[in-house]
């Protein structure tokens, strides 16, 4: 077992691991091995906030920093939302087709979708699930969540999947607004890493609805600074986002990808980061620090030229 480093727990056991045949057995060399346990440390220090960052590979082993802490979700709860909403549709509990009405109240800040379906005043689960992974559409994701009992249903989502940790207690937009220390609307590195692992790699979504899925996220374009700008341009890469940024606390930034690195077994990452201060205007420094994280990743798990 990997010795705890104070509070910041970092399993290394999982990259000397190899991967189900896929690729051949390799053990991480000390020096990688210190650079990688140092990531963590050093984004933090010269960044002055606190970053958190989980992998979770094929294996079914992790590698994190501060995996375990509680942070913000925002947005990226949206991919689970989405996930949810295909595979009740597969199961019969509702249709892609079916029409959700909605109106002017409904259409909140960053409602692409429903903006551009306002004077019909409907748009279909399909559509709205779609908008919700690709634009995180924040009315979207509301109506989705009326439609299907409230947003209790995507922790019961969770908890089918085994997190127990994750938990959505509000609406959108007020679920991005998360006081430090707070509970409400958190979930941590390895609980989303492991989801995700379990969406793609360990069959709790059918064939069907997992490629549906992966092919949303991979087109979704609103995480192209984070994780996936870390990544080398020949990987296969998908990902969710998630944005708070309160004007008198600190914010979050998140980014949830699912990566296939071409004769490598797939892997998943989750990526959280609170800046020092509020940035209530964004801070793409912070997006920066997030492809950080991926390149660390991406060199960590699979060296290059191999």
């Amino acid at each position: 077992m990997t010795p705890v480093l104070g509070r910041r727990h970092f399993m290394s056991g999982a990259l000397a691991a190899g991967f189900l045949g896929v690729s051949p057995v390799w053990a991480l060399p000390p020096v990688r091995r210190q650079w990688v346990l140092q990531a963590g440390r050093d984004i933090e220090r010269q960044s002055g906030g606190r970053m958190g960052f989980a992998v979770a590979l094929a294996s079914g082993e992790t590698v994190n920093w501060r995996g375990h802490e509680r942070f913000a979700f925002c947005s990226s709860f949206k991919l689970s939302l989405a996930a949810l909403m295909l595979s009740g549709a597969e199961k019969g509990e509702w249709r892609l087709d079916e029409k959700l009405q909605f109106g002017p109240p409904d259409v909140l800040s960053n409602s692409p979708a429903l903006q551009a379906r306002l004077s019909q005043g409907v748009i279909s689960i399909e559509d709205a699930a779609e908008a919700v992974q690709k634009q995180s559409d924040n009315g979207a994701a509301n109506l989705l969540m009326r439609r299907i009992g409230g947003y209790d249903r995507v922790n019961r989502f969770w908890r089918g999947l085994g997190d127990t940790v994750s938990r959505l207690d509000d609406y959108e937009t007020a679920l991005n607004r998360v006081p430090p220390g707070g509970l409400r609307n958190t979930t941590t590195p390895m609980a989303m890493a492991g989801n995700l692992l379990k969406m793609f790699r360990q069959d709790a979504l059918s064939p069907v609805v997992a490629d549906r899925l992966k092919g949303w996220m991979h087109e979704t374009t609103t995480g192209s600074k984070r994780l996936r700008a870390g990544f080398p341009a020949g990987w296969w890469a998908g990902d969710k986002t998630g944005t708070g940024l309160p004007a008198d606390i600190r914010g979050t930034y998140v980014d949830l990808a699912w990566v296939e690195p071409p004769r490598h077994a797939p892997f998943a990452v989750a990526a959280f980061y609170n800046p020092p201060k509020p940035t209530p205007d964004g801070d793409s420094h912070a997006e920066e620090l997030l492809a950080q994280v991926g390149r660390i990743v991406a060199q960590a798990i699979v060296p290059q030229g191999k």
